[in-house]
C-alpha cells in the first residue's frame, strides 16, 4: 500500500491538503508508512506515535512503531488506547535501557539504570487521549489487535518445518555406519598368511 497524498474533503482552497502533505513528508511517512502496513499484514498490527517536536511547535513528530518494541493497552469496552509503552535503546543482551510511557495527559521518557527508573523527559500534553494509534489488520470484536494475513497457513508451515527438521535428524543418523563389531581385534580380519580378508 503506497499512500501518494492527503485530502481534506471540506478544504476548497487546497491549503489544508498541502499542510497535511508537508506534515506527511516532514515525518518521512512517504517512506515509513509502507513499513507500518507490512508489519500490520505480517504481525497483525503496528503503531503510529504522535509527539511534541522540540524543534518546531507547528510540526508534530509522527513515527511508525513496531509491535516488537511497543505495547498498547486497548480498552475492550471502548477500543481506545488507555496507555502505551515503547522500549528502545537495547543493550547487547537485548534488554531495553530506555522506555517511553504514553498516558492520556503526558508522555514520560524513562532511563532504566540498574533496576532503577529515572524520568529523563516529561511532556505534559493534556490532550485527554494517548497519542498512539494502532494500525490493525483484520481486527474483530473479540480480538482488537487483529490477525496476521498468513494465520491460515501457519499450522501447515510449522508442520513442514517440523518434517524438515526430522528429515535432517534422520539424515545425520543414517550417515553413520549401520553395522559394527564391538571387542574385535585386527587379526580377526586376516587370513592365515596375515592378508586382509
Amino acid at each position: 500500500l503506497e499512500i501518494e497524498g492527503c485530502r481534506v474533503t471540506t478544504d476548497t482552497t487546497g491549503e489544508q491538503d498541502r499542510d497535511l502533505l508537508d506534515l506527511w513528508r516532514a515525518n518521512r511517512l512517504h517512506i515509513e508508512s509502507s513499513l507500518a502496513h507490512i508489519d500490520s499484514l505480517a504481525l497483525s498490527h503496528s503503531y503510529i506515535s504522535i509527539g511534541t517536536n522540540a524543534d518546531n511547535d507547528e510540526m508534530p513528530l509522527i513515527a511508525i512503531e513496531s509491535p516488537y518494541t511497543m505495547y498498547a493497552d486497548v480498552s475492550p469496552l471502548t477500543g481506545e488506547v488507555q496507555s502505551a509503552l515503547r522500549l528502545w535503546d537495547f543493550d547487547r543482551n537485548d534488554v531495553a535501557r530506555r522506555m517511553t510511557l504514553y498516558t492520556p495527559d503526558e508522555t514520560l521518557w524513562i532511563l532504566v539504570n540498574g533496576g532503577n527508573w529515572q524520568v529523563e523527559l516529561h511532556d505534559v500534553h493534556d490532550t485527554g487521549y494517548v497519542p498512539i494509534v494502532p494500525l490493525v489488520n483484520r481486527a474483530r470484536l473479540r480480538d482488537r489487535m487483529g490477525k496476521p494475513e498468513f494465520i491460515d497457513i501457519m499450522g501447515l508451515t510449522d508442520a513442514a518445518c517440523r518434517s524438515l527438521t526430522n528429515l535432517q535428524g534422520a539424515q545425520e543418523l543414517m550417515a553413520t555406519p549401520q553395522r559394527y563389531i564391538l571387542g574385535a581385534s585386527e587379526d580377526m580380519f586376516q587370513d592365515a598368511n596375515g592378508n586382509p580378508i
